[in-house]
Protein backbone atom coordinates (compact mmCIF):
# COMPACT_ATOMS: atom_id res chain seq x y z
CA UNK A 1 0.00 0.00 0.00
CA UNK A 2 1.30 3.40 -1.28
CA UNK A 3 1.33 6.58 1.79
CA UNK A 4 -1.71 8.04 -0.57
CA UNK A 5 -3.31 5.13 -0.54
CA UNK A 6 -2.84 4.41 3.47
CA UNK A 7 -4.09 7.88 3.60
CA UNK A 8 -7.44 7.12 1.16
CA UNK A 9 -7.98 4.46 3.53
CA UNK A 10 -7.52 6.30 6.44
CA UNK A 11 -10.10 9.01 5.40
CA UNK A 12 -12.57 6.73 4.33
CA UNK A 13 -12.38 4.52 7.59
CA UNK A 14 -12.75 7.91 9.50
CA UNK A 15 -16.21 9.04 7.89
CA UNK A 16 -14.10 11.72 5.13
CA UNK A 17 -12.05 14.47 5.59
CA UNK A 18 -13.99 16.82 7.61
CA UNK A 19 -14.36 13.70 10.20
CA UNK A 20 -10.74 12.67 10.32
CA UNK A 21 -9.76 16.15 10.79
CA UNK A 22 -12.24 16.30 13.85
CA UNK A 23 -10.39 13.34 15.40
CA UNK A 24 -6.98 14.72 14.05
CA UNK A 25 -7.47 17.89 15.73
CA UNK A 26 -9.19 16.39 19.44
CA UNK A 27 -6.25 14.07 19.47
CA UNK A 28 -3.37 16.54 19.18
CA UNK A 29 -4.83 19.16 21.53
CA UNK A 30 -5.11 16.39 23.72
CA UNK A 31 -1.50 15.92 23.78
CA UNK A 32 -0.32 19.47 23.45
CA UNK A 33 0.18 19.03 20.11
CA UNK A 34 -2.36 22.13 19.64
CA UNK A 35 -2.97 24.66 21.33
CA UNK A 36 -6.07 25.06 22.12
CA UNK A 37 -8.71 26.68 19.68
CA UNK A 38 -6.23 26.28 16.90
CA UNK A 39 -7.14 22.56 14.29
CA UNK A 40 -6.47 20.62 11.52
CA UNK A 41 -9.07 21.76 9.16
CA UNK A 42 -10.51 19.70 6.18
CA UNK A 43 -8.48 21.63 3.52
CA UNK A 44 -5.68 20.72 5.73
CA UNK A 45 -6.42 17.07 4.93
CA UNK A 46 -7.44 17.70 1.35
CA UNK A 47 -4.01 19.34 0.61
CA UNK A 48 -2.57 16.43 2.04
CA UNK A 49 -4.45 13.87 -0.32
CA UNK A 50 -4.39 16.20 -3.36
CA UNK A 51 -1.36 18.20 -2.98
CA UNK A 52 1.21 16.55 -0.77
CA UNK A 53 0.07 13.02 -1.74
CA UNK A 54 1.06 11.96 1.67
CA UNK A 55 -0.14 12.74 5.39
CA UNK A 56 2.10 15.44 7.21
CA UNK A 57 4.79 14.24 9.28
CA UNK A 58 3.59 15.62 11.97
CA UNK A 59 -0.23 14.22 12.10
CA UNK A 60 0.36 10.61 10.93
CA UNK A 61 0.24 9.46 14.32
CA UNK A 62 -2.89 10.95 15.38
CA UNK A 63 -4.30 10.32 11.77
CA UNK A 64 -3.19 6.49 12.62
CA UNK A 65 -4.75 6.65 16.07
CA UNK A 66 -8.17 8.75 15.14
CA UNK A 67 -8.66 5.20 12.69
CA UNK A 68 -7.74 2.96 15.84
CA UNK A 69 -4.71 2.11 14.26
CA UNK A 70 -6.35 0.06 10.88
CA UNK A 71 -4.32 2.25 9.02
CA UNK A 72 -1.05 2.50 10.98
CA UNK A 73 1.56 5.35 11.35
CA UNK A 74 4.13 2.98 9.47
CA UNK A 75 1.60 2.85 6.47
CA UNK A 76 1.23 6.42 6.15
CA UNK A 77 5.02 7.50 6.47
CA UNK A 78 7.21 4.71 6.48
CA UNK A 79 10.00 7.21 5.95
CA UNK A 80 9.79 8.48 9.61
CA UNK A 81 7.70 5.50 11.53
CA UNK A 82 9.62 1.97 11.40
CA UNK A 83 7.27 -0.81 11.16
CA UNK A 84 5.89 -2.67 13.85
CA UNK A 85 8.19 -5.28 15.99
CA UNK A 86 5.36 -7.26 16.08
CA UNK A 87 4.43 -7.87 12.77
CA UNK A 88 7.91 -8.10 11.38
Amino acid sequence: MTELEALEVAISIAGGPTALSRKVTELATKEGTLPPGRGIKQQHITNWRHREKRCSAKYARFVAMAVNNKVTAHQLRPDLYPPDALSA
